[in-house]
């Protein structure tokens, strides 16, 4: 029933909110489209349209975001969804306004209230802290697949991104707790994880056209260009590779 009543709401906000003329939704704006793209509210077809018109909205506005913290977590869920984590990272590395780091250069330890973080509101306010949750599932690339249950099946797949050179953290899953570490230099990249007992692991190993040096134990279930996928049990496993000097 319930499932019935959602689709039933995105199909109801689609036919009112779609414009199939210019490929927008909610008059183009970024809460707007970042929220539609996330319940998937646009007509059949047209999600990579509509995607297109976000990201060319983000990166025309100079890699900010122009939205409040309703839409923002969607915002990064649709980016990373769409493997435009390098675009996340253009976001989260800007110092002006509107943008984490204006904030950051302003003096502030804790996030304001808005983006901004000036006087005259709340100086300790989590409501723009959307990006966090990329830190852990993106950067250190910590989530469950999914099919997984309870993170009995852990996903790890980190995003390693423009400048970044290394990345280090962890996440208690009811298994224990999961944790990943790594580092790239030049085209050098080394990844470790340890997976909590009673649960497995999809680590996900950036390439450069070549499998990835692994250890014995870990079962190799596919390789493209860019990364070589491999499945691992619980304990501790070291992985390292050859990877493109830009992505």
């Amino acid at each position: 029933a319930y499932r019935d009543k959602a689709a039933a709401s995105v199909a109801a906000l689609t036919a009112k909110y779609y414009d199939a003329t210019t490929g927008t939704f909610g008059g183009g704006g970024h809460g707007a489209e970042a929220l539609a793209l996330d319940m998937g509210a646009y007509p059949e077809g047209e999600r990579d349209r509509l995607l297109a018109h976000f990201t060319g909205a983000i990166e025309d506005a100079g890699n900010h975001l122009v939205l409040g913290e309703i839409s923002l977590p969607a915002a990064f869920r649709v980016l990373s969804g769409a493997d435009r984590d390098d675009l996340v990272h253009a976001i989260a590395t800007q110092t002006t306004s509107p943008s984490y780091g204006y904030q950051v250069l302003a003096g502030n330890t804790t996030l304001g209230e808005s983006w901004d973080g000036g006087p005259g509101q709340s100086q300790n306010h989590f409501m723009l802290g959307a990006i966090d949750s990329w830190f852990t599932t993106r950067v250190a690339g910590i989530s469950q697949t999914e099919d997984s249950v309870g993170y009995a099946k852990l996903l790890v797949d980190p995003a390693v991104e423009g400048d970044m050179t290394s990345a280090a953290g962890s996440y208690r899953t009811p298994y224990g707790v999961a944790r990943t570490d790594w580092e790239r230099s030049d085209d050098r990249f080394r990844l470790t994880v340890d997976v909590p007992a009673g649960s497995t692991a999809e680590v996900h190993v950036p390439v450069d056209g070549s499998r990835a040096q692994a250890p014995d134990g870990a079962r190799l279930l596919h390789l493209t260009g860019g990364e070589a996928v491999y499945e691992v049990g619980s304990g501790h496993w070291t992985f390292r590779s050859t990877m493109a000097r830009e992505r």
